[in-house]
Parts: structure tokens; C-alpha cells; sequence
């Protein structure tokens, strides 16, 4: 696990966006993309992400963003000769520019990307993931990282009378594993997940559904 303190810029945004007064920052978990898979909504996550960009939004990428080879299926490359492997890094390389190109709008708005189960490893050692993380800006995080997020904290600036200290968020966040058939699979994980560490936030990405729960 990977451990990052987080602390968003002073900028206004040019569309104020905020569920509550006491709303510091506005952050958009991104994952299970599966850019390059067939049928992609390229022009509707597009705007997706300017939306949260024109608000001010802070990305956190969850893994599997763009869509290769599962664990299983990358130990077959490595049967290939290298200008095999030549040739498909060159393709795959091609899918992350692709992609940096659609986003770019949001280069530099990113805390940092996870990694998925889904990537392609490059001859050199790197992922798309990281490739990404190069294009787009932000921390590399590995499979799981442990956010401290500090919201509205003294600078040398004066505070703000309405928060004089700001404060902090802490967020677990883990691309994930396993399966379920029901909704409520990924809930039953992140359960156990709860146990083993303390934060404010947890986010799981993986299981495709989009279920949450208060503790």
C-alpha cells in the first residue's frame, strides 16, 4: 500500500459546484474505463471528465483504464520474441496517447492512478498505467494507497474566517478483486477491508457496480 498527502490548489473554479457549504473539494473516482474495448462512449466520457474539470474536480484513477490483457493472459507475451513485443508495445502505446489526447483537458487535476488487472507492460518495465500517470500528471499508487487529503489547511495566506484550520480526509482506496453475482458483492469485501485499515473514505473499483453504504 502506497501512502500520499494530498493538498488542492487555492484556484477557483470556473463552475462553482458544491453538494454543501462546508464542501472543500470536489473528487471524482475514475476506473474499470476500458478504453479500446469495442463500442467505447469515447464523446460521453469525455464530457464526463470536462464537467468535473470545469468544477474544479481532482481525479483519482481506479485501475483498468484502458482495456489489454488480464494477468493470465500477459504471461503468453513473454513467449514472444522482442520484435514481437515490439510491435504490440508500439499499438499499445498508441491507446495511452489516444486516450491522453481525449482527456488532456484534465492534465494536472489527477492525485494519482492506481493499478488494475487489466494492463499492458511495456519492454521497458512500465504499464499503461504509468504511462498514463506520465501523460496526465499525478502519483503512481500501486494496487491500493491510503490518501490524507488536506482541505482548507493554513498556508501563508490568511485562513478563511468560516474554516480557521481546515481538515483532514483520509481515503482508503484499492482497485480490487474477486467477483459476485449480486449488487451487494463488492460491499461484502470492502467490509473486511474496513477491518484491516482506518479511513474516512473507502473506494473499491473492479466489480462495474456502483453501490455504497454509510458506516
Amino acid at each position: 500500500m502506497i501512502l500520499h498527502d494530498f493538498r488542492p490548489a487555492t484556484t477557483p473554479p470556473r463552475i462553482k459546484f458544491a453538494l454543501t457549504p462546508q464542501q472543500q473539494m470536489l473528487l471524482m473516482p475514475i476506473g474499470d474505463v476500458h478504453f479500446g474495448a469495442a463500442g467505447f462512449p469515447a464523446e460521453r466520457f469525455q464530457k464526463h471528465i470536462a464537467w468535473g474539470v470545469e468544477r474544479g474536480a481532482y481525479f483519482l484513477g481506479m485501475g483498468d483504464i484502458v482495456d489489454f490483457t488480464s494477468r493470465s493472459q500477459r504471461g503468453h507475451l513473454t513467449q514472444m520474441r522482442d520484435s514481437q513485443r515490439e510491435v504490440v508495445d508500439a499499438a499499445n502505446a498508441e491507446v495511452v496517447e489516444k486516450l491522453a489526447a481525449l482527456i488532456a483537458c484534465s492534465k494536472g487535476r489527477w492525485i494519482g492512478w492506481l493499478e488494475g488487472d487489466h494492463f499492458h507492460e511495456f519492454l521497458d518495465g512500465t504499464t499503461s498505467d504509468q504511462r498514463l500517470c506520465q501523460a496526465l500528471g499525478g502519483v503512481f499508487l500501486g494496487t491500493s494507497t491510503l490518501l490524507e487529503l488536506r482541505l482548507g489547511h493554513r498556508t501563508r495566506r490568511p485562513a478563511r474566517k468560516e474554516n480557521p484550520e481546515g481538515c483532514t480526509v483520509t481515503v482508503f482506496a484499492h482497485h480490487g478483486r474477486g467477483g459476485g453475482r449480486l449488487m451487494g458483492s463488492g460491499l461484502n469485501l470492502m467490509e473486511h477491508m474496513v477491518k484491516a485499515v482506518e479511513a474516512d473514505i473507502y473506494l473499491m473499483a473492479h466489480n462495474h457496480s456502483k453501490v455504497t453504504a454509510p458506516l
